[in-house]
């Protein structure tokens, strides 16, 4: 039970994430960089939707996430790159977690990233 509070919480907080910064990109167009953290359009979508983007989408939706998950001091601490290697894992672990299951393509990708996020234990 403890494990599904986790979970729920952990979806919550990366919608919110997603929600702030789609937001924030909105409302400014010019602050746009191109950049491997930048972009991310996959925060709502399905297993399925996840699997046909493109691998800089969803690297700039997972370091959307790992940044929301990970806090300040940590962010701080580990820096951009260690960041892009904790999306990489958490692209990994969606990818290892729904590759060989048929039937998931309506799953929601933020609860599989959740999901991954715990068991990685961030």
């Amino acid at each position: 039970m403890k494990a599904l509070v986790w979970i729920v919480g952990i979806v919550l907080v990366l919608a919110a994430v997603g929600s702030i910064l789609s937001d924030s990109e909105a409302q400014d167009p010019r602050q746009r960089e191109t950049s491997w953290f930048q972009g991310g359009t996959l925060h709502d979508s399905t297993i399925e939707e996840w699997s046909a983007a493109t691998y800089t989408n969803q690297l700039a939706t997972a370091a959307d996430w790992t940044a929301g998950v990970i806090g300040q001091d940590e962010f701080e601490r580990i820096g951009l790159e260690g960041v892009r290697r904790k999306a990489g894992n958490l692209i990994n672990c969606i990818k290892g977690s729904t590759d060989e299951l048929s039937g998931l393509g309506a799953l929601s990708t933020a609860e599989i990233g959740a999901a991954c996020i715990l068991l990685m234990g961030w």
